[in-house]
């Protein structure tokens, strides 16, 4: 069922982003989904060090290059957690490297006003600040109670149902 909605939804509404940029993060996502894969960790630098690159050379301010941003910030965020996990302390440093590709994404997408991807960005903001925190700290975790006022996640979330009234999702996420 949810293969068909999601068809039907990609059908009736597509996506803003070039369709090479969807199919890198596809691979990603399924590199990063194969746990059974031992060549994953290896595969997963390979796709960072071809982004890094990537971004370094080619960066612009289109939706391609948002999307690039975009990717980058979900490989910088999934280190936020292995390294939270395995106790490394480099939590930090993967963070606010995900942050940083996620808030020059965010600028990207609402210049075009795609303001449910600006929505969605920001929430992938929040999480790196909640995923760099044990679990049972994060609700008294002062910089992630300061990052929730401080993205302007409750405001892009009015703009993006303002523009996409049936965002269900975006409205029940922004009312927690």
């Amino acid at each position: 069922l949810k293969a068909a909605i999601d068809l039907l939804h990609e059908q009736t509404f597509g996506s803003p982003f070039p369709s090479g940029a969807n199919r890198l993060l596809e691979l990603y996502r399924s590199i990063a989904s194969d746990e059974k894969n031992p060549q994953q960790q290896r595969e997963m630098q390979h796709m960072e060090a071809f982004l890094e690159d990537h971004l370094r050379l080619y960066s612009t301010e289109d939706l391609y290059s948002a999307r690039m941003h975009w990717l980058m910030g979900n490989i910088k965020e999934d280190k936020v957690r292995r390294a939270r996990n395995e106790g490394t302390g480099e939590e930090r440093l993967h963070r606010n490297a995900a942050i940083q590709h996620y808030r020059i994404a965010a600028q990207l997408v609402e210049q075009h006003q795609l303001h449910n991807e600006a929505f969605k960005l920001k929430q992938n903001i929040f999480a790196c600040y909640a995923n760099s925190v044990q679990p049972g700290a994060r609700h008294q975790h002062v910089e992630v109670r300061k990052c929730i006022q401080d993205i302007g996640i409750v405001e892009t979330a009015l703009q993006a149902l303002d523009a996409e009234p049936f965002q269900w999702l975006t409205a029940r996420v922004a009312l927690m």
